[in-house]
């Protein structure tokens, strides 16, 4: 039973230390990129425990960004050198735990999966309609269609400007 997006090995001890040194700090982390190479990636979103959702300022990017340098300059799980950049989620915020998802229900979100659904293809863009332990269900014109934690990569949801 996952009640999260799906993280490789690397990228879940990379949020579970880091939560664990910015959590103090009065951080959270939203999610992360993680990409490996010749110059290494690694790409952190954060929120401010007491006021998610609202705009993260530079200062506290640089807050974040010196607290995991510090512990990522001895870490070896990230080969070679590395780019750290620490940024707000910005307005097409990313999702990654079901209470994102759940705080999120009735705005368009764009999923992308692991594993093509029939008839859907690889991305699929629709309203947030619900998530369980099972799936996060998207409202796709009149249907609905419930795709399983374990073959998403990524969610976003969509800013909409009216």
């Amino acid at each position: 039973m996952l009640e999260s997006i799906v993280k490789t090995e690397l990228e879940e001890e990379l949020l579970e230390k880091g939560d664990a040194l910015l959590s103090p700090l009065g951080y959270r982390i939203v999610d992360l990129d993680c990409r490996l190479g010749s110059k290494s990636l690694l790409r952190i979103f954060i929120e401010r425990l007491s006021s998610p959702g609202e705009s993260v300022s530079l200062q506290d990017c640089v807050t974040a960004s010196r607290a995991l340098n510090e512990w990522l300059e001895t870490f070896d799980g990230i080969p070679g050198a590395f780019d750290l950049e620490v940024s707000s989620p910005g307005l097409d915020r990313r999702l990654r735990l079901r209470s994102d998802f759940e705080s999120n229900q009735g705005q368009e979100v764009h999923l992308k999966l692991i594993e093509k659904l029939e008839g859907l293809g690889a991305q699929v863009r629709g309203e947030l309609v619900n998530a369980d332990t099972e799936k996060v269900l998207i409202g796709l014109d009149k249907k609905q269609v419930g795709v399983p934690w374990a073959n998403i990569k990524q969610a976003n949801r969509i800013w909409k400007t009216e």
